[in-house]
């Protein structure tokens, strides 16, 4: 009998934060207790820093910038663990319904969670994309290569707006009691109005796709693809708004207490050293570096004032952002339901750590359970030691998300499909506002704490795993445990037999990853350094340069970087896997790209 598989998804988790030591006690206990019963991980490393590129070794099991990088590789729905165990047979579920998602899930899944702001679907994706090569084009340095890409991310941006509110697309809407949204005729009439827009455009982008393109730069703020949709979001419904009434006058105080104690708590452990401090301010002044010193200071600020816990109370805050216990929910409801003839393979993706901060079910419409899970964290933050070291209100998203998947793993055991089931609990990468100190530069690094994440895989053989582990050995992991054959294009290995004493990681940042004009950042670990160097694909790998090194014996923290020390050409013990890989990734990405200068639309 074919096994059920259940992956669990915490995004921004870091391993750490599962973890207790001296000074902090894990605020996932159930969590932590689990470890024993399956393949636990103490290094489990994430490919990026951020969901879109951390999340392609997880689902897509390869590196995050093969077959044309991320953003590309992303919005196709072959080859992913969807499609696998789609054609296995599998019953699926998943909650990632984010605009980077591939378009089939919203009818190949059972279930999707369509709301997206005030815009359907992938707006908020394709107008990130789009204002990148705005600048490129402004400058009249928009080339065939350039519109190929565009071509690709338009085509997948249509497809996905013809999909929205779509017969296919509403077979899989959620419970009522798990909708907290009321829609009205204004809003479908609008919805109609949009859709008839949206085919009349599709057709103008198919005619001449090149015209098209040109057209949404040369009217960027009037284009229908970049201008804000009239459709709106539909409003929450009067027992949702009662209960954020009732949160607001009953635990606003202790909303704020918890933001004020965090604020005590991170200025007072977390800082940098003063050392550290003093380097930044040394290159401020002495070399004048006005530009880097606001943005230091900014970072700085940002770090300490990033989630203000009292602003969840706000309504539209909270739109973005299904709570855990909702997902939850509605997974063991669709799984109470289906025939139960077939296995099911079911992804929930948590953003409790994402903006705004959650650490209650804002929107499921039960004042018990709001009460109580209030209550729970409130006993949490009273209990905390005196030497507590972290980020209050993450440890109270952490505990939060505990309590959530403990509900889960009580409804496998209650209904006897434990044995059956491999379940994994794990993240997409790990974060810097959890607990470490506190960075000047919270994004594009390679420090420890955003990169190592926890993994935990139960319903298989128990085993602790002390080898370096890469995110995509996870889904090679759940397919070789099923007996299910591999895409060719999955290139990780089964978790269980890894004897890596090494990890390495490749990204090139947020936003476009566009290898034509932007520098691949490698990234080399082990326990006693830690190295990023850049290079850019259009040059040799001997221009390669050393941007960031650090020696993890004397600076765990990574707080030192001693990169003008170090040259590339010393780099004895990884230069060759550094050339191999710029060889192959060189000829990936022009095989792609050909690919798409011969692909039919």
């Amino acid at each position: 009998m074919k096994k059920n598989v259940l992956v669990l998804v915490c995004d921004g988790l870091t391993y750490n934060s599962v973890c207790s030591t001296a000074k902090r006690k894990s605020p996932m206990p159930f969590v932590e207790s689990l470890r024993g019963e399956g393949i636990w991980c103490t290094n489990a490393y994430s490919q990026a820093p951020f969901t879109e590129g951390g999340i392609m070794g997880l689902l897509y099991g390869h590196n995050t910038l093969d077959n044309g990088s991320y953003l590309y590789r992303m919005l196709e729905w072959e080859d992913s663990l969807f499609s696998v165990f789609e054609k296995e047979g599998y019953d699926l579920f998943e909650s990632l319904s984010c605009s980077f998602m591939p378009s089939e899930l919203i009818q190949k899944s059972k279930f999707s969670y369509n709301i997206n702001g005030s815009n359907p679907m992938f707006s908020r994706f394709i107008l990130s994309k789009l204002n990148y090569y705005k600048k490129i084009f402004d400058n009249k340095q928009l080339i065939s290569d350039d519109y190929y890409q565009l071509f690709v991310l338009l085509d997948k941006h249509f497809r996905a707006m013809r999909l929205y509110r779509s017969d296919v697309s509403l077979k899989n809407d959620v419970t009522g009691e798990y909708q907290p949204y009321e829609e009205s005729e204004t809003f479908y009439s609008k919805v109609n109005s949009w859709k008839h827009e949206v085919e009349n455009q599709y057709a103008s982008f198919l005619n001449d796709k090149k015209m098209y393109i040109d057209s949404i730069f040369l009217n960027y703020d009037s284009h229908f693809i970049t201008k804000k949709c009239n459709i709106n979001a539909p409003g929450f419904k009067p027992e949702i708004i009662e209960l954020r009434k009732h949160i607001k006058q009953s635990y606003s105080g202790f909303l704020k207490r918890v933001l004020k104690k965090s604020k005590n708590y991170y200025l007072k452990r977390n800082m940098p050293p003063l050392s550290y401090s003093f380097s930044q301010f040394k290159k401020i002044f002495l070399f004048k570096q006005h530009k880097q010193g606001i943005e230091y200071f900014y970072r700085m600020h940002r770090t300490i004032h990033k989630f203000d816990v009292s602003k969840m109370l706000d309504i539209e805050c909270q739109q973005i952002c299904t709570s855990a216990k909702a997902y939850v929910r509605m997974f063991m409801d669709w799984e109470k339901r289906r025939d139960k003839k077939s296995p099911f393979f079911a992804y929930l993706h948590f953003d409790e750590f994402h903006t705004p901060l959650s650490f209650y079910s804002h929107d499921i419409s039960n004042k018990e359970n709001a009460d109580g899970e209030l209550i729970r964290a409130s006993e949490f933050v009273n209990k905390i030691p005196k030497n507590y070291c972290g980020d209050l209100r993450f440890d109270l998203a952490a505990r939060y998300l505990d309590e959530c998947i403990k509900e889960v793993v009580d409804y496998l055991r209650n209904t006897k499909q434990e044995k059956n089931t491999i379940l994994v609990i794990t993240a997409d990468h790990g974060s810097s506002n959890c607990g470490g100190v506190i960075r000047h530069t919270l994004t594009n690094n390679f420090f420890d704490e955003q990169y190592h994440i926890p993994v935990l895989l139960l319903g298989v053989q128990k085993k602790e795993i002390s080898s370096y582990i890469d995110i995509k050995d996870i889904p090679y992991t759940i397919l070789d445990e099923c007996g299910i054959n591999k895409p060719h294009s999955f290139t990780g290995q089964n978790i269980r037999k890894s004897t890596k004493s090494n990890t390495f990681v490749e990204y090139l940042g947020s936003g476009v990853p566009d290898m034509l004009r932007r520098p691949v950042l490698w990234n080399y670990r082990d326990k006693e350094k830690s190295f990023v160097i850049s290079v850019m694909l259009t040059q040799d790998i001997s221009d390669s340069v050393v941007i960031e090194y650090y020696d993890l014996l004397k600076d765990p923290n990574e707080l030192k970087n001693i990169n003008k020390d170090i040259s590339f050409e010393q780099i004895e013990s990884c230069k060759l896997h550094f050339k191999k890989r710029f060889i192959e990734l060189k000829a990936n990405y022009s095989r792609w790209l050909n690919e798409q200068k011969n692909r039919v639309f």
